[in-house]
Order: C-alpha cells, then structure tokens, then sequence
C-alpha cells in the first residue's frame, strides 16, 4: 500500500491458512462425511500434533456419519498407537459402544482426560459414558453424564 509518492508501506505477512479450519467449519454444519475427508486429505507433512488431532477427528466424524467401516478402517491403521491420542481412543470407546461392549467403552471413554478434549469431543466422550453406563444399569455414572451431555455441544444442535 502507497502512504505518499515513493513511500511505501509494508503489511505483515498473512499467515498460511489452519488447513483443519475448512474441515472444523464443516463437522460443526454436521456435514460429517465432508469434515471426515477434508481430515484426512491433511498433508502429509503436517506437524504430528495437528496431524494426530485430524486422525482422531476424521474417525470421530466418520463415526458421526454413519459409516462405521471406515471409522474402523482408520482406527485399525493406527494399531497400538491410536490407544496414545485421546480422539481416536474416544473413536474406539464409541465403537465398542457401539458393538455392545458397554463395559469396555465406560472404562476407555472415562480413562480420557475431558481437558485433553475440545468441547465437541468432551460432548462426544460424555454421550459414550452415559450411554454405557445406562448400558450396564448404573444410573450413578449416568444420570450426571446425562446432564452433562446436554450442556456440551453437539456439532447439528449447533447449527443456525
């Protein structure tokens, strides 16, 4: 940008765009096919941190859409690892939940951290305790993991 004749004024460089912002924007619309390919179209060189948070999230919204086989697809690809990154062992508690195993799910969804968890994942690893906890009739675990699942948000709840 020009401030007078022959001066010119230098802007600071616009930093490189979140490439999860794009995938982020879309499982919060509860597009969650789209937001689970756009976390995995991550490149390959991304930092491993941002690259853990896109596996997690990519079995998440796979889960979310109803396509089990791939969830389980991914989660199977990172073996012992996905047991490391709190998302794809929230993935995995979710599916256990899921194949009936509620016992197993409780004990993998309550050893998660929740302050590990961005509000949508604490949601998720919330719904998964009471759900396996109703699961196995111990209303002590899931009556307030009930209560809490409702004040946690939910990427359709949100939607305008």
């Amino acid at each position: 940008a020009c401030t007078a004749p022959g001066n010119v004024e230098e802007s600071a460089p616009t930093p490189p765009p979140d490439p999860l912002a794009s995938a982020d924007r879309l499982l919060a619309q509860g597009q969650y096919a789209q937001a689970a390919a756009a976390y995995q179209a991550l490149p390959a060189d991304a930092p491993p941190e941002q690259a853990a948070r896109a596996l997690g999230l990519a079995a998440l919204a796979w889960q979310e859409a109803g396509d089990m086989p791939r969830a389980a697809q991914l989660l199977a690809a990172q073996g012992p690892a996905a047991a490391s990154n709190p998302l794809l062992a929230l993935a995995g508690a979710r599916a256990e939940l899921r194949a009936g195993q509620a016992e197993s799910a409780l004990a993998h969804a309550q050893a998660i951290e929740p302050t590990t968890l961005a509000p949508y994942a604490r949601g998720v690893r919330t719904r998964v305790i009471a759900a396996a906890a109703t699961g196995l009739r111990n209303f002590t675990v899931a009556g307030p993991a009930w209560i809490e699942a409702f004040a946690l948000p939910h990427p359709v709840t949100e939607q305008t």
